[in-house]
């Protein structure tokens, strides 16, 4: 399914409607949300509705065998063109937000990246990560100064307009396992957004 950068993945404090919320509408059935993606982001969000499958995922997820693939439209800063970033990641609670570096409760991070367009004033960045920590992506490319377009929370210097960031969960691939075939899901970011369509055109 694919969630709006305007909508939360599920309830949180300002009570609008969520995109779980939408979706048992549309099946008329309680789901299980599987992994979630931070308001301001868009792009593809898993939901089950069958326990064993729910089981499956959390299995292939806690084995770092579940694929998924973003991408980024960041401000300019000075990285190689392809690699892997690995760090250790903090969440402060207190801030909601997450910081690179070394503490007591850090947890261990990756992610392998490849610039995939140099625009004016932007880097156009695929990430492909087997992890899921709080704000993982947000906090390791700003660790990096590569801000994400509209991510003011993140060091960007401006909003966008509908609040969203340029940060989208293109697809996501579960191995096969058990009585389940394998599954790729995937899910473009909004080609109507001038940034996005450049950026799919060139994917394409």
């Amino acid at each position: 399914m694919h969630k709006p950068s305007t909508l939360p993945s599920q309830k949180d404090k300002t009570g609008d409607k969520s995109i779980l919320d939408l979706a048992e509408i549309y099946a008329k059935r309680k789901l299980q949300l599987l992994h979630r993606l931070d308001r301001p982001v868009s792009g593809v969000i898993l939901m089950s509705k069958e326990k064993n499958f729910t089981q499956h995922f959390t299995s292939m997820q806690e084995k770092g065998k579940v694929r998924k693939t973003y991408f980024a439209i960041c401000a300019k800063a000075e990285i190689e063109k392809s690699g892997e970033w690995k760090d250790e990641i903090v969440k402060d609670s207190r801030v909601k937000k997450a910081f690179i570096g070394k503490a007591k409760e850090s947890k261990e991070v990756k992610l392998s990246y490849e610039v995939i367009q140099e625009l004016d004033n932007y880097l156009v960045i695929k990430m492909v990560l087997n992890s899921g920590r709080f704000h993982q992506i947000r906090a390791q490319l700003a660790h990096r100064k590569l801000f994400i377009k509209g991510d003011v929370k993140y060091g960007a210097r401006r909003a966008n307009k509908n609040r969203g960031i340029y940060l989208h969960a293109y697809s996501i691939d579960i191995p096969a396992g058990g009585a389940y075939e394998a599954i790729s899901l995937i899910s473009p970011p909004d080609e109507k957004d001038a940034l996005w369509k450049i950026v799919m055109d060139q994917v394409k």
